[in-house]
């Protein structure tokens, strides 16, 4: 009896902290506390449900993914020893260790398909929800920023990552036969909202990543099928024909051609902070300056001036992980690499979902280059959501066994 009680109490913990964590990543774009809210639910029932589980440090440590994301945990809590100021150091050391948290929670909550399709659904209503009020909003004149579409953000950079981070995933389902029709047709109006959202936040870096990551879902879809390959092409075409529209019909502000003129102009910003950024890795090249601290060491090196950040990924990790922290970047990215390559090479019946997934990691991976709004922790959530749902689909195609959260 007293058994059945704890299996019991074990189910309802794991159902409160799958659907609050879902809950959480849906509300990223839209209620800021919401997103706190519901992602402390689940952290606070996922802690509770750790006391009712056997074998618990063997099957966490076989997590993939756990042992490199936990070596960056691990490096960022040196940072305590020499960061210069222990609040920066501190709201570093969080982000990464929320991230942390965020994935192991993700990965147990996805596991199984019905639940991976709520909360691919749930992804593309608040992709929608997004983008239509920001679009209304920018052109209806109660937008925030009068040249820049924010949406539910305070920031149009932020919100440019979030729609990169989401709007492929909606391609994916677009195409997916998994999804009923209804979805699918929501899902493709999602994504053509989208494009239009990221051309009106004005977002440079943003706007050089989608074309890229377009490609590389259409080169991905085309692999395995010429129709669909065609189909996506079509899709850009007639992304093309909006833009040109708008243009034409002045859908965009003036603003828009000037940003279009400077698109590869790399301002004096970002080339004073990476001219420092060398001085600084040369000074602190192995454990770097501690994590969170870029902000604060930053003005000796760029000339007096104050950066909250190094308007590249790689660069800012190895600033403040130093050597080390890149090793365990690159760490992470082979082992996930190692799970989802493959995948591209099976006739996977996820294939449209992988292909939106590939579409989010090679974007993102041109827009760090030179941005860095993955360092928001609601943005952060969301790209761990996706990597999580990769992990779900490898382990899915090679039959791997069952997350450590699911119940029997």
């Amino acid at each position: 009896m007293a058994e059945n009680n704890s299996s019991r109490f074990r189910n309802i913990t794991f159902k409160i902290m799958q659907a609050s964590i879902i809950l959480a990543v849906f509300f990223v774009p839209l209620v800021q506390f919401l997103f706190y809210l519901f992602f402390f639910i689940a952290l606070f029932f996922w802690i509770i449900g750790l006391f009712y589980r056997r074998n618990l440090l063997k099957e966490i440590m076989a997590i993939p993914l756990f042992k490199p994301f936990l070596s960056l945990v691990i490096l960022s809590s040196f940072s305590f020893f020499w960061g210069p100021d222990p609040g920066s150091t501190f709201d570093g050391w969080g982000k990464i260790l929320q991230a942390f948290l965020s994935y192991i929670m993700l990965y147990e909550a996805l596991n199984s398909p019905r639940i991976v399709k709520k909360a691919l659904v749930g992804i593309v209503i608040a992709l929608f929800i997004t983008t239509t009020y920001g679009i209304s909003g920018f052109y209806g004149g109660w937008e925030e920023h009068a040249r820049r579409l924010t949406s539910f953000f305070t920031n149009p950079n932020p919100l440019a990552v979030y729609l990169l981070l989401t709007s492929f995933l909606a391609l994916g389902i677009a195409f997916s036969a998994q999804f009923a029709r209804p979805w699918r047709i929501f899902a493709l109006i999602s994504f053509v909202f989208s494009v239009w959202a990221m051309v009106l936040t004005m977002t440079r870096g943003v706007w050089v990543a989608l074309p890229f990551g377009i490609a590389v879902f259409a080169l991905i879809v085309g692999y395995k099928n010429r129709r669909y390959f065609t189909g996506t092409l079509i899709i850009i075409l007639l992304i093309a024909v909006f833009l040109s529209l708008g243009l034409e019909y002045e859908l965009f502000p003036s603003y828009f051609s000037r940003r279009v003129e400077n698109l590869f102009t790399i301002d004096s910003g970002r080339e004073r902070i990476w001219r420092g950024s060398w001085e600084m890795f040369k000074d602190n090249p192995i454990l770097g300056v501690g994590a969170g601290n870029f902000s604060e060491v930053a003005p000796q090196y760029m000339e007096g001036r104050t950066y909250s950040h190094a308007h590249n990924l790689f660069i800012h990790i190895a600033l403040e992980l130093g050597l080390l922290g890149i090793f365990a970047v690159l760490w992470f990215v082979y082992e996930l690499g190692k799970r989802l390559i493959p995948l591209l090479f099976l006739n996977s019946r996820y294939q449209f979902i992988l292909a939106g997934i590939f579409g989010v990691f090679s974007s993102f991976f041109i827009h760090t280059l030179t941005d860095l709004s993955i360092y928001d922790r609601g943005l952060a959530l969301v790209l761990v959501f996706v990597i999580s749902l990769g992990i779900y689909l490898s382990q899915q195609e090679y039959g791997a066994k069952k997350s450590v959260g699911e119940i029997s």
